[in-house]
């Protein structure tokens, strides 16, 4: 297995929220989370937070390691599902996209006809998220969530809403969240060989029963 070695861009590694952490709340970083030194390279995928960082070199190229070269890649343009993508026409992966997910309600859960409450968590790496609609009815109709007080930069932030469903039956909850530069939640996710940043709308079904 080769180094696993990552290629953080000059802009990103000086910025004053690229850290090099040797401490955890008040105490030495714990071994399961990088100790004795862990790059912290927040709002970009998790492959960029090097773990049991032993050593730093600047570049003036791009490394030429396996975990830069080939591997955590995305194509540069749109591919049919299936195909076979030469590194060379893919680039390095960098910030995350907009995603959310519901955790409240569980899939198949039972629910008594009435108020349901739904709840979840979205978040957009180095972008905020400016709002998160949720729908029960497989999208026909969306609802603005109310989001959650915290909102610190690189963070998810909470979603809720409230449906009054009556009706028993099957229900398709979702929830799709945007960011502040109009980046939303896609029916479909674009392709790569990799499955990387997979971000559809969040699906949950429920089984409403009379109250």
């Amino acid at each position: 297995m080769p180094e696993f070695i990552r290629n953080v861009p000059i802009e990103k590694a000086m910025h004053p929220d690229t850290l090099l952490a040797f401490d955890m709340n008040g105490a030495p970083i714990p071994p399961l989370h990088g100790f004795p030194l862990r790059a912290v390279v927040p709002g970009w995928e998790g492959a960029y937070s090097v773990k049991w960082l032993q050593h730093i070199q600047v570049l003036d190229h791009e490394h030429d390691g396996f975990f830069v070269k080939t591997a955590y890649r995305y194509p540069t343009k749109r591919v049919p599902p299936g195909a076979t993508v030469d590194p060379k026409d893919m680039a390095p992966l960098t910030g995350l996209v907009v995603k959310s997910i519901i955790t409240s309600p569980a899939e198949r859960a039972s629910i008594k006809a009435g108020p349901v409450r739904i709840t979840g968590f979205a978040w957009a790496g180095e972008n905020d998220i400016a709002k998160v609609d949720v729908s029960n009815d497989n999208g026909a109709t969306w609802f603005p969530a109310d989001l959650g007080p915290d909102r610190a930069r690189y963070t998810w932030r909470k979603f809720t809403y409230e449906f009054k469903i009556t009706a028993p039956g099957s229900y398709r909850l979702m929830s799709r969240a945007t960011d502040d530069k109009g980046n939303t939640q896609p029916i479909e996710a674009q392709w790569n060989p990799s499955g990387y940043l997979w971000n559809v709308i969040d699906r949950v079904r429920v089984n409403v029963e009379a109250s």
